[in-house]
């Protein structure tokens, strides 16, 4: 009997050390959980606001993103779970613990009816904490191919965003040469976004520009040097007719009698 006695306390005692290691295996879960919870954020951020350049553009992380939310609250309590796993384990071990204490004084009784039970419910403890274990590494593989799958979406949205843009670009550049050619001015948008800056195509120098600025739903052509130099009959079609087509055709034509028929 006190052969199995001191085999029930050497089992009890890795009991109590199988506990304490499955304290830290929740310790380094949570570090694991809260790195890769970090990196599926960073990576959900940058393909919900179409970023792909890690070298250029700063991640911006939204704080009350629902996903991040739904998934730290999922995370809390699978943690806190296995925290109060963890206290039931240990105060299992107290409790087997002091029964052997118990067991060990003179004249206990059924010590061999008493050992088999502990014995019995040490290994159904030991078994416990091992599927434990097996969880919590199941839940980090999970997270892992998370992070994974959220990282093939976000890098196949970085090529598909930038080939977006380098089609935009180029259809950009295109719309503006055909306007400059369909209208004989070049249109360049001026700081503060509601002038406009005019440049005709049959203009003898940089300085032959106008600028018109659209507000609340009306043109208005600004005073330059070049509209100042205008003749009267030209000022009227704003002034008396408020035609801004009708104003810009008659300069485009002056313009190119200028530099091109005068010739």
């Amino acid at each position: 009997e006190n052969r199995k006695l001191r085999k029930l306390k050497v089992s009890a005692e890795n009991s109590e050390a199988e506990a304490q290691e499955a304290k830290k295996q929740l310790r380094r879960t949570e570090s694991m959980l809260e790195k890769t919870e970090k990196e599926v954020a960073v990576l959900r951020s940058k393909l919900g606001r179409g970023e792909y350049d890690k070298a250029t553009t700063k991640v911006v992380h939204l704080s009350m993103n629902p996903s991040s939310m739904a998934l730290k609250a999922k995370k809390q309590k699978e943690q806190n779970a296995l925290r109060n796993t963890i206290k039931t384990l240990e105060a299992k071990i107290v409790a087997y613990e002091e029964q052997i204490a118990t067991n060990n004084k003179p004249h206990s009784g059924a010590l061999g009816v008493d050992a088999l039970e502990v014995a019995r419910k040490r290994a159904e403890l030991l078994q416990e904490a091992q599927q434990k274990q097996i969880e919590l590494r199941s839940e980090v593989e999970r997270w892992m191919k998370e992070a994974e799958r959220t990282k093939r979406e976000a890098q196949e949205g970085s090529t598909r965003l930038e080939r977006l843009r380098t089609v935009f670009r180029q259809k950009v550049s295109e719309f503006r040469e055909a306007c400059y050619c369909m209208t004989g001015y070049k249109i360049e948008l001026m700081v503060g976004g509601d002038k406009y800056r005019l440049r005709p195509m049959y203009a003898g120098s940089e300085d032959e520009d106008i600028i018109i600025q659209f507000h609340n739903g009306q043109l208005s052509v600004l005073e330059t040097d070049f509209v100042r130099s205008l003749d009267s009959q030209t000022k009227a079609l704003m002034t008396k007719f408020h035609s801004v087509p009708a104003f810009l055709s008659q300069i485009t034509i002056d313009l190119f009698n200028q530099t091109t028929i005068a010739k």
